[in-house]
């Protein structure tokens, strides 16, 4: 049995989507695997404490009487990004990822002790210590210290092997890997896409697999690190398959589903992103086909609001939706380019007509030097049209924000403030990120060739002199922090950040004209 897991994350709305494929792939190429969501049976866990829940965060003030306001401030404080013992943070310009602060991470778990009384009462631990194989699919940093915590549980009574895989790995793996090289709690780390490799893992065993020749194999501080073979094809995108989920423990009043039509960005040409390196040619989906799938999902499950995670919905995808003549039976989100060919009326009306509650954007700069140094293919006199006529029929919209691009300036960042405050009020919420170099991405090469690092220069350091490229002195990056900062002024009482506004959360009509903590009053089955 692969037991196929999604670790404790702090914004538990909906499932993720790339867990429930996987389960589908090896269900359909018959290996016996379940899908297990402890992050829905760990919240349920929590907001049975009662009383506890203050010993266990540090306390709650009377008024915090919402369940998700009291799961949102105990997980934060158990496992969350901003939890004290698990600090990384940008001192001395250094990457988020280089977990340079736990030297002992032994040490690192014991300071969350607080959570191991909880994962004892997840109810499918029992079942969980049976697996043949426990893959963990691990999406956000904040989900590493409990994923390692519940390996380390299932690993007391019996050495079940433990393989971690999922999207947050893409970039970072031989960085994770020297973290784990201190403690043996993971036996096998899949990078990109693990269908094939977890069917192979089913079927043979994690040493067979890495001797196969199926696989790109290396062995990276005693740990085995398995990907798909450069240039192969990615396999196709699967149905997601829910059957093993209980959608009442997710915590949005409105229940939705995750589903992805094509797994590469039509795009592909930010020089910022690698979403799609090593994905290999891939065939297109069918977008009448895909929505007849996720209608036939949505009538299974009665879930009637799907989240499209694609990275982005092409203008002929979107003019093919807008023009379908049949009615779509749910509500659906998605993300969409600022092109040319979507700003048109008739099209964004028919958008509305066909189910379209919000459209999500990488508008990263408002700047159009920065942008076209980033090769976005987005003119921003377009961006601001399509925001103002999507808001005109009522779809909500989201933008993406990128602070500290390589050649970013002072007046660069305010031309994206001046954006926003121009734009605000067709702006439904939006995220805020500072640029962060990632390897194999065009600007990452630029900067390495321009560097003419030695041969000898280590992954670490070449890291290092890239990012004090970047960020050449600490009045530059206090100057990309005062933008962040501002961003929030400027659009205070207009959007909602993207905390307040995310996820299966989105689908609550509610949750336009209300505070998050008066709507999320939920009902939850107990365990």
């Amino acid at each position: 049995m692969v037991s196929i897991i999604i670790p404790p994350v702090s914004d538990c709305f909906m499932p993720t989507l790339g867990a429930a494929q996987l389960a589908a792939y090896l269900k359909r190429q018959e290996i016996a695997a379940k899908l297990y969501d402890l992050s829905a049976e760990l919240q349920t866990v929590l907001l049975q404490q009662g009383e506890t829940l203050p010993k266990v965060c540090g306390g709650l003030e009377d008024s915090d009487t919402s369940a998700v306001h009291r799961y949102a401030t105990v997980t934060n404080a158990l496992f969350g990004d901003d939890s004290t013992p698990f600090q990384i943070s940008y001192d001395s310009f250094t990457s988020r990822w280089d977990w340079k602060v736990p030297n002992d991470l032994t040490d690192l778990l014991s300071t969350h002790a607080e959570l191991l009384p909880y994962i004892e009462q997840l109810p499918s631990l029992s079942e969980l210590e049976t697996s043949t194989y426990a893959a963990f699919s691990v999406s956000f940093e904040s989900q590493i210290i409990p994923a390692l915590l519940i390996a380390a549980r299932l690993r007391r009574q019996r050495k079940i092997p433990v393989i971690f895989g999922g999207s947050f790995f893409y970039n970072y793996a031989e960085v994770f890997l020297k973290l784990m090289s201190a403690l043996d709690l993971v036996d096998c780390l899949i990078i990109g896409p693990g269908e094939r490799i977890l069917e192979a893992i089913g079927k043979s065993g994690i040493r067979e697999t890495a001797c196969s020749d199926q696989f790109a194999a290396s062995t990276v501080f005693g740990k085995t690190l398995l990907r798909q073979k450069s240039g192969e094809r990615c396999p196709e995108v699967y149905l997601p398959d829910f059957t093993d989920l209980d959608f009442s423990r997710y915590f949005s009043p409105v229940k939705a589903f995750p589903y992805m039509i094509r797994n590469i960005c039509y795009y592909g040409g930010c020089r910022f992103c690698n979403g799609d390196r090593d994905c290999g040619a891939v065939q297109s989906k069918d977008i009448r086909q895909a929505f007849l799938s996720m209608s036939k999902i949505a009538k299974a499950d009665n879930i009637h609001n799907v989240y499209i995670v694609d990275a982005g919905l092409s203008p002929h995808d979107l003019q093919t939706i807008s023009a379908m003549e049949t009615p779509v039976p749910f509500s659906w989100i998605a993300n969409a380019r600022f092109e040319r060919e979507l700003d048109r009326e008739e099209l964004i009306q028919g958008l509305c007509h066909k189910g379209c509650c919000m459209l999500r954007f990488g508008l990263e700069s408002g700047s159009q030097r920065i942008l076209d140094l980033m090769n976005k293919g987005t003119e921003v006199s377009v961006a601001a049209s399509i925001l103002q006529k999507l808001h005109d029929v009522g779809i909500l919209t989201h933008v993406y924000l990128m602070f500290g691009y390589l050649g970013e300036t002072n007046e660069d960042r305010a031309e994206t403030l001046r954006f926003l405050e121009q734009n605000r009020c067709s702006i439904s919420s939006y995220s805020v990120s500072i640029f962060q170099p990632i390897p194999g991405t065009p600007v990452y090469e630029e900067i390495r060739s321009g560097l003419r690092l030695p041969t000898s220069c280590s992954a670490d350091e070449e890291y290092q002199r890239i990012l004090a490229e970047i960020y050449p002195s600490e009045s530059t990056y206090q100057d990309i922090l005062q933008a962040v900062e501002k961003v929030k002024s400027v659009l205070a009482g207009y959007a909602h950040t993207n905390a307040e506004f995310y996820s299966a959360n989105i689908f609550s009509a509610e949750q336009c004209r209300t505070e998050m903590d008066d709507v999320l009053s939920i009902q939850f089955v107990p365990l």
